[in-house]
């Protein structure tokens, strides 16, 4: 008799940024457990913004193999995924893409920019996408005003911390500091401009807050889908991929 075929499906790279390659290789990850066949990881070919294809694949930790004989999907085929997040991320999904996550942060000896606050500050991660969004960009649809974070970040003030807990938001983004002065006019705010040498640092800040806020963006989606922690959108949000069942709107 002869072996029965194994169905082996697999994700052609695309040349975006890194947020966007880790979404679309997460989505085909979480279709083909989905869909009870074998993931076979395309290693990228490049990523965008000037940031590194080899450290990419090291932190995303899904281990190329031999492709030759996969079902090639087209790129943006799992697009429904991202619109049907509570179906597919399961936390079987989401458990695996962490653990090789972390197997690949911990290779990289990456750390947050939170290491150095005291041991019993709670740090709220806020992700507010610039650079190549702006209001009047083809992104423009993506572009979120502060006025909406501030909203956000005032819910979580007076949800979670009203009892003077020890707390700090670190604001992640592109641009000058001046940029951002209806945010950090507040005390407890500290603004992280890293820029693209700063990425890798960045998302690993995200990915493991206890807190994070996100925006219309493949970088803090696929943070939020590493998160053990409480995570927040905005509202703006809707035309984007779905929330996971467990994200706060605000």
């Amino acid at each position: 008799a002869q072996n029965p075929i194994k169905l082996c499906l697999t994700q052609p790279p695309g040349t975006d940024g890194f947020g966007a390659h880790y979404t679309l290789y997460m989505t085909a990850v979480a279709f083909a457990a989905a869909n009870n066949v074998t993931y076979c990881h395309t290693r990228t070919e490049g990523v965008g913004h000037h940031q590194d294809a080899d450290l990419s694949e090291i932190l995303m930790g899904l281990d190329a193999g031999d492709c030759t004989k996969c079902y090639r999907t087209k790129h943006g085929y799992f697009g429904w995924v991202n619109q049907n997040a509570d179906l597919y991320y399961t936390p079987c999904v989401t458990t695996f893409l962490r653990n090789r996550y972390q197997r690949g942060a911990d290779q990289l000896k990456l750390s947050t920019t939170f290491i150095e606050e005291p041991g019993n500050t709670t740090v709220i991660a806020v992700h507010i996408r610039r650079g190549d969004v702006s209001i009047n960009h083809d992104n423009g649809n993506r572009y979120v005003k502060l006025e909406s974070f501030e909203r956000g970040m005032q819910m979580i003030r007076s949800s979670f911390f009203q009892d003077k807990k020890s707390y700090i938001f670190h604001v992640f983004s592109e641009g000058e500091p001046d940029d951002f002065e209806l945010l950090t006019k507040h005390d407890d705010v500290k603004l992280q401009l890293l820029g693209d040498k700063g990425m890798f640092k960045t998302f690993h800040s995200l990915a493991n807050a206890e807190y994070l806020i996100t925006s219309p963006s493949g970088f803090s989606y696929a943070a939020g889908i590493l998160s053990t922690g409480k995570v927040f959108y905005p509202k703006e949000w809707s035309f984007y991929k779905s929330p996971l069942p467990s994200w706060i709107e605000f």
